[in-house]
């Protein structure tokens, strides 16, 4: 298991545990210590869900083309409440269909 696979593991995990005691409370907005610093999360549909956890620090500049590293959260307590961006993905240009014929 790589570096980036097991952090983004322990972070899981972590959250789930603290998940399943804190959701019954109904206190998902408390701070939650990972790693990294200080989260907290929100209830949708009864579950504590916390989107957008960053697991590495951005491939950018001199980071570029290597192992990954942590991503250290600012101090204080960060709320977890939307996704992140997504990844651009070029779409190459494709004449194939994927239809089938009802021949």
């Amino acid at each position: 298991m790589d570096r980036r696979k097991y952090i983004m593991f322990l972070v899981a995990a972590t959250l789930m545990a603290v998940a399943s005691t804190k959701a019954a409370a109904g206190s998902c907005d408390m701070p939650v210590a990972t790693a990294q610093g200080q989260v907290s999360g929100i209830q949708e549909e009864g579950v504590c869900v916390w989107k957008g956890i960053p697991y590495a620090a951005p491939p950018l500049g001199e980071l570029r083309w290597r192992a990954t590293s942590s991503h250290m959260l600012p101090s204080g307590t960060t709320k977890l409440c939307i996704f992140g961006s997504l990844a651009r993905v070029s779409s190459p240009s494709c004449s194939v269909s994927l239809r089938t014929s009802s021949t």
